[in-house]
C-alpha cells in the first residue's frame, strides 16, 4: 500500500455515509506505517465549511505527527506549480515573485498577498493543491500524480516563501489537466497554468469540482 492515501474514483466499491443531525462517536483503527485516518462531519453545521479532524498520520518524510481539527472553507483552494518537486519533504519553497502574484483575483491578492499573520490563518483554511510542472505543456505522462492536502503554516524568508504542508490524497496530473476549465486553471491550446511554478489561490470549490468529475477526495 503506498503511503499517501490515493483518491478514490467513484463507482468503486465505497462504504455509505450517512448524515446525523448529531455527532457521533467513531473507533477508528489504523494499520501500517505512516498512513492516515481521516474522519469528517459533513453538514453538521449548516454552513458550506466541513470540520476535517485528523485523527492520527504524519507529515511528509521527515514531519511530525499531527492530530488537530482543522475547518476548511471550501470557496477557495490554493494552488501550487513547483518545477520538478517531489513533496517528498516537511517543507517547500515558492519564489517571492511567484506567489500571488498572478493567476489570481485582485481580491485575493487584496486580502492575503501580504502574508500579514492575519492573511496566513486564511490561506491556512482553504484546501490545497501542491502540483509539479507539466512534461508537456498541455499533457503530461500517467504516472505523474498531484496531491491533495492543507497548508500548515507559511513563514516568508529572504530567500522565498517557506509552505508548511500535509498530504491527504494523491490524483494524476492529467486529472486537472482536464478539469483546468472547472478549476479555473488557465491557459491556451499550447501553454496553461501547470506549466509554469507560481502559487495561486482560485475561487472555485474544489472538491465538488473533484467529485462531479467522478473523483471523492477522501478514502473513507
Amino acid at each position: 500500500m503506498s503511503d499517501d492515501t490515493q483518491i478514490a474514483k467513484m463507482g468503486q466499491s465505497l462504504p455509505q455515509i450517512n448524515e446525523p443531525q448529531q455527532p457521533i462517536q467513531a473507533n477508528l483503527n489504523q494499520y501500517g506505517n505512516e498512513s492516515t485516518q481521516i474522519a469528517y462531519v459533513q453538514h453538521y453545521d449548516a454552513t458550506t465549511n466541513q470540520t476535517v479532524l485528523i485523527m492520527q498520520g504524519t507529515q511528509p518524510a521527515g514531519g511530525t505527527v499531527i492530530g488537530q481539527g482543522v475547518t476548511f472553507n471550501y470557496d477557495c483552494f490554493n494552488f501550487f506549480v513547483l518545477g520538478t518537486e517531489q513533496y517528498d519533504g516537511a517543507t517547500f519553497m515558492v519564489p517571492k515573485n511567484r506567489a500571488l502574484t498572478e493567476s489570481t483575483s485582485d481580491e485575493m491578492k487584496a486580502q492575503c498577498a501580504a502574508l500579514t499573520p492575519e492573511a496566513i490563518e486564511i490561506v491556512k483554511t482553504f484546501p490545497a493543491l501542491f502540483c509539479s510542472e507539466n512534461h508537456y505543456f498541455t499533457k503530461t505522462d500517467p504516472d505523474h500524480m498531484a496531491y491533495y492536502g492543507y497548508v500548515t503554516d507559511i513563514k516568508v524568508q529572504d530567500n522565498g516563501i517557506k509552505i508548511y504542508f500535509t498530504k491527504l490524497n494523491t490524483l494524476p496530473q492529467q486529472v486537472l489537466i482536464d478539469l483546468a476549465a472547472d478549476l479555473c486553471i488557465g491557459g491556451a491550446k499550447a501553454y496553461n497554468e501547470l506549466s509554469r511554478t507560481h502559487w495561486a489561490i482560485k475561487r472555485v470549490n474544489l472538491v465538488e469540482v473533484l467529485e462531479k468529475a467522478g473523483y471523492r477526495v477522501f478514502k473513507l
